[in-house]
C-alpha cells in the first residue's frame, strides 16, 4: 500500500534545541512539544492569531509527554527526574473548545533515581 502525505504547515522558532516529544490535543488545532531546552510549548497550528505559549517548569531536558485518555490532563518527565501533571484549559466561549493554556496541577520531584525517558497513562 503506497500512501502519500502532504505537509499542511511547518511551525518553528520557539525551541532552541531538538524536540523530544509531541502530543496532539482534543481541539484538533493544538499540539504540545517538549524539548532539550527545557521548555514545553503549546502551538495552535491553524490559527496564527493565537500566540504560542511557553512553560518552563522543568529544570532540565524534557524527554516525554503523555496525554491522558480524556485529553484533559497531560504528564511530562525528563532529566530532572520529576513528573509534572498538567491540566489543559480550553476556551469555553471565545474560540470555543480551542486549547487556551496549561495549568500545573501536580509536581512529583525526584520521582525516579534516573532520567524519566517515557510515560504511559491508562
Amino acid at each position: 500500500m503506497n500512501q502519500s502525505y502532504e505537509i499542511c504547515k511547518i511551525v518553528e522558532g520557539e525551541h532552541e534545541s531538538s524536540i523530544n516529544s509531541i502530543v496532539s490535543c482534543k481541539d484538533g488545532e493544538s499540539v504540545i512539544t517538549a524539548s532539550i531546552d527545557p521548555k514545553i510549548v503549546v502551538w495552535n497550528i491553524f490559527n496564527e492569531d493565537i500566540h504560542n505559549r511557553k512553560y518552563f517548569d522543568h529544570r532540565d531536558t524534557i524527554y516525554a509527554l503523555e496525554m491522558f485518555p480524556s485529553k484533559d490532563y497531560m504528564a511530562s518527565g525528563g532529566r530532572d527526574r520529576s513528573i509534572k501533571i498538567w491540566r489543559l484549559i480550553y476556551y469555553r466561549e471565545f474560540r470555543n473548545g480551542v486549547l487556551e493554556r496549561l495549568m500545573l496541577d501536580t509536581s512529583i520531584n525526584n520521582a525516579h533515581t534516573t532520567d524519566i525517558t517515557s510515560l504511559k497513562s491508562s
